[in-house]
């Protein structure tokens, strides 16, 4: 399959710096990764070498403190959920929420692009080899209690160790 995207410099600014502001990256990973077919100038090599590769290597900027703080207090808000969801279903969802929200804050923490869908395991592995596989989990009947078994093997001591223990509540220390 091919496709073909065709921006002027102007747009593929405007593209980057959206896809920086929402941490995921999508064209920097494209132009980054994708095939140039034809540049009479020049003009798309520089623009993968000098912009998408660096911007990949750079990743995108930190999470505010208080964004941070939040995202911490609904982690620990879903794996509270966990405890008291009513069946596999409600495990499977709450599960899924919990897994999205604590490798936001991995990626925040390791200065990494997030990423969805099948990007989101591309993505843990890359911003953590040795932990980002440790939030996936296969789904099944005990998917819930997996995931809290799971997360208490590492904690959120393996985002960064400041953040050892369990429940954190915004402004609490």
């Amino acid at each position: 399959m091919v496709e073909l995207f065709i921006h002027t410099q102007a747009r593929l600014g405007e593209l980057f710096a959206a896809d920086a502001a929402s941490r995921r990256g999508i064209m920097q990973q494209m132009y980054a990764d994708g095939l140039v077919l034809c540049e009479p100038a020049g003009a798309a090599t520089r623009i993968k070498q000098q912009h998408a590769e660096e911007a990949l290597r750079e990743g995108p900027g930190a999470l505010a403190p208080a964004t941070v703080e939040s995202r911490r207090y609904a982690l620990t808000d879903e794996l509270d959920g966990l405890v008291d969801a009513a069946d596999a279903v409600e495990r499977l969802v709450v599960a899924n929420v919990a897994l999205s929200t604590a490798a936001d804050l991995l990626f925040d923490h390791r200065r990494a692009w997030t990423g969805s869908g099948k990007w989101l395991p591309r993505r843990l592995l890359q911003a953590d080899p040795e932990h980002g596989g440790a939030q996936l989990v296969q789904a099944d009947e005990d998917t819930g209690r997996d995931v809290i078994h799971r997360f208490n093997e590492f904690g959120l001591a393996w985002l960064d160790p400041q953040w050892a223990g369990a429940l954190h509540m915004p402004g609490a220390t």
